[in-house]
């Protein structure tokens, strides 16, 4: 019945698309902000879908299988570079609208159905490289059923592929997410009893770090459950208090990534520490998240003693200038306002 609902709902946001749009590639419609409801601006969904395919291309993927496709964000652009695409969504206007802009050399390799997350069992078994569910999975509680869904998705990923569970709603920040919206909103008047209302009322899946842990050991082709945090700048809903995923089925190296202790250091005392290390593979621990400090503490009155606050983007990109690949994930002391990143040099 749920997933009913939210058929129709996103059923008569997309019946509102602009066919003729020169922008088909980025349909954001019914994306609109926590904070303010407006809609999203078109720099900052193409900051979102950007940062999303950079870690999805990461996997090389040739099959794929994305549940929940929505009007084509995502699969607009992956599907130029794979063999085969399967794109499932219970909205048949995103279907409808995403078949009326694939290029004849798309379509061909291109096979879209109107079905929930469930009937994927319809598909077939180990067909895929990768398998993947991007800014839906709040709709696909509670966690056994979630689980369920990502089991079968592994059914239909072949050997050693990968899952990436994207977008994801933070349980860890789900407070702090409140409190922000409260704030943006001008609502400062009893906020307890406003968290309390929306708490009860929001039947959304905020997913933690435990529970995706624990898909490593509830679901056994899944290796290892990798978090990464978003490292966008915009200070929109989805880098402030979302993150990703990606589980590593059947097989999944068991790498030591030393530490170091980045807490309160600026982009060029990271650099030279990195450099006086040498070793190809490190967790720089402690960083302090600029995006969060700057806007949910700023709108919320929570103080930082923090004396160096830091984007995640801009640490990343410092660390790929020196010859790195580089993400961010959940600081390994639990801080909600701290990140770690953990870096690899060139073969690892």
């Amino acid at each position: 019945m749920y997933s009913e609902i939210i058929g129709e709902i996103y059923n008569q946001y997309y019946s509102m698309s602009d066919y003729n749009t020169g922008n088909y590639r980025l349909n954001s419609i019914g994306w609109n902000s926590s904070f303010t409801g407006a809609p999203y601006t078109a720099e900052e969904m193409t900051e979102w879908r950007d940062n999303t395919l950079s870690i999805i291309r990461s996997t090389c993927p040739e099959k794929i299988l994305e549940i929940a496709c929505g009007t084509g964000m995502m699969l607009f652009g992956l599907v130029k570079d794979a063999k085969k695409y399967t794109g499932v969504d219970i909205a048949q206007e995103g279907i409808k609208y995403i078949k009326a802009h694939l290029s004849p050399q798309e379509a061909s390799r291109t096979d879209l159905w109107v079905m929930n997350a469930a009937q994927i069992s319809n598909l077939p078994d180990n067909d895929y490289d990768l398998a993947f569910i991007n800014s839906a999975t709040q709709y696909m509680g509670p966690a056994e059923e979630f689980t369920q869904c990502v089991e079968q998705m592994t059914q239909k990923v072949r050997q050693n592929g990968t899952i990436f569970l994207g977008d994801m709603k933070s349980d860890w920040l789900r407070e702090l997410f409140y409190k922000t919206c409260l704030m943006f909103n001008g609502s400062s008047e009893n906020i307890s009893t406003q968290l309390e209302q929306k708490y009860k009322h929001d039947f959304e899946f905020y997913i933690s770090l435990d529970y995706i842990s624990s898909l490593a050991y509830s679901i056994p082709r899944v290796k290892k459950a990798q978090p990464i945090l978003k490292r966008g700048k915009m200070p929109t809903e989805m880098n402030l208090f979302r993150y990703d995923c990606i589980l590593y089925l059947d097989e999944a190296p068991d790498l030591e990534y030393p530490r170091i202790d980045c807490t309160n250091m600026s982009l060029q005392e990271i650099s030279d520490a990195v450099a006086a290390d040498g070793r190809n593979r490190l967790r720089l621990c402690g960083m302090r998240n600029k995006l969060i400090i700057d806007i949910a503490y700023a709108k919320t009155g929570i103080s930082c003693d923090a004396s160096v606050t830091l984007y995640i983007d801009d640490v990343c990109c410092l660390l790929e200038k020196l010859g790195f690949t580089a993400y961010a994930v959940p600081d390994i002391n639990g801080g909600i306002d701290s990140f770690d990143i953990m870096i690899s040099g060139s073969g690892e």
